[in-house]
């Protein structure tokens, strides 16, 4: 199963933050792919675990 699917069976159980951070990778796509866990998270001033957390 693909990142979009998971994300769309999920998406009402994601709290503000984690919703914030699935639009991001959306509008971001082609940029995320290169980018640290870390990165992703400073870009939207959260935790590295919540993208983990998110993408998992």
């Amino acid at each position: 199963m693909d990142y979009q699917t998971r994300l769309m069976n999920k998406q009402y159980e994601l709290s503000d933050t984690e919703n914030e951070l699935a639009n991001y990778i959306k509008r971001n796509s082609k940029d995320v792919i290169h980018m640290t866990i870390t990165e992703v998270a400073n870009d939207i001033y959260t935790v590295p675990n919540t993208v983990i957390l998110v993408l998992v």
